[in-house]
């Protein structure tokens, strides 16, 4: 939707009365464009339509699609950045009713800008897979992922304990800003939900969307970047227990070890997490050998990262064993 309006706006076509911000939708003519995620289900098994798109299919489960598509009556249309086979490899792609087309930016160069081309082609040397996949369009591998100790859960009631902590994470027009919420469950296990992940938000926005997800002012403890003190502050003073991640030497690092201690368990509604940990993978250098720098979106994983492992810290410079305690 984001790009969507932003597109819109470039080629001076936007018009507000055309535009239902209650509904997302927006009028062409007689014909209406609704965006609407997947998280909710209702919109899962909600009235027909005659034309579907599902961006980034990839991300949501086989049964979620197979409810969309059976509401649309003339005809579904699947993207997706071929990370790893999935239900489409398996489902789909020998089917006679289905018609496959690959893609690539090579077949948009005249709208591709320099900056993404030019990483594209880093990644050709620094991330092999990385580029067979979004660069090529051909289907990579699982080589080299940083995180395989995560579940997709889909029992929401699992992640309703009163026992939890939030981490957040900044951003604006590039990036999003993300809100986690971590609660643990027995061995060792972390449960994650995502709660909003989204560009261009300022801080009252962030705040309203506290409010919305039920967060508690004054009790509710939320880590946040700390390279933003101004917005941790500015949030404060709304009334909502901000606190600064704790970082140190090697931050980023010691914060993938020690949430791969544990077993994470995330929500299927947590889409852009899902996508994020599909896709985090240790960089490899010129002789093809692993490096120890990550390489991949991580908005939400650094969100994860800020919140357990400030935790932890805590926990640990109060003598509690470092055992991870919610309170």
């Amino acid at each position: 939707m984001y790009d969507f309006f932003k597109i819109l706006d470039a080629e001076n076509l936007y018009n507000r009365k055309d535009h239902n911000r209650t509904l997302h939708s927006y009028s062409v003519g007689t014909n209406t464009i609704q965006f609407f995620g997947v998280e909710d289900e209702s919109k899962v098994r909600g009235p027909r339509r005659d034309f579907l798109f599902i961006n980034e299919c990839n991300n949501i489960p086989y049964e979620t699609f197979k409810q969309l598509n059976l509401r649309t009556l003339s005809t579904t249309f699947l993207d997706y950045n071929p990370v790893q086979e999935f239900w489409v490899h398996q489902y789909l792609l020998n089917r006679e009713d289905v018609g496959y087309i690959h893609s690539t930016y090579l077949d948009n160069l005249d709208f591709t800008p320099k900056k993404v081309i030019d990483e594209l082609n880093r990644m050709k040397e620094n991330d092999p897979n990385g580029y067979l996949v979004y660069a090529l369009g051909k289907t990579g591998t699982l080589e080299g992922l940083i995180f395989n100790n995560w579940y997709i859960e889909q029992d929401n009631s699992l992640f309703n304990s009163e026992k939890k902590i939030y981490a957040l994470d900044f951003g604006f027009t590039n990036d999003p800003s993300c809100l986690l919420s971590v609660s643990s469950g027995k061995d060792r296990s972390l449960y994650i939900d995502e709660l909003f992940y989204e560009r261009g938000l300022t801080n009252p926005d962030i705040s309203t969307y506290f409010e919305q997800n039920n967060l508690k002012k004054h009790q509710d403890v939320i880590y946040a970047d700390s390279s933003e003190p101004k917005s941790i502050q500015e949030l404060y003073q709304r009334g909502w227990n901000v606190l600064p991640a704790v970082k140190g030497p090697d931050s980023i690092l010691k914060g993938i070890d020690f949430l791969k201690q544990y077993k994470l368990f995330i929500s299927a509604r947590s889409l852009n997490l899902i996508k994020e940990l599909r896709g985090y993978q240790w960089m490899k250098d010129r002789d093809g050998k692993y490096t120890n720098r990550p390489v991949g979106v991580d908005h939400a994983i650094d969100c994860l990262r800020y919140g357990v492992t400030s935790l932890n810290i805590l926990a640990s410079t109060f003598k509690v064993g470092g055992k991870l305690i919610l309170h």
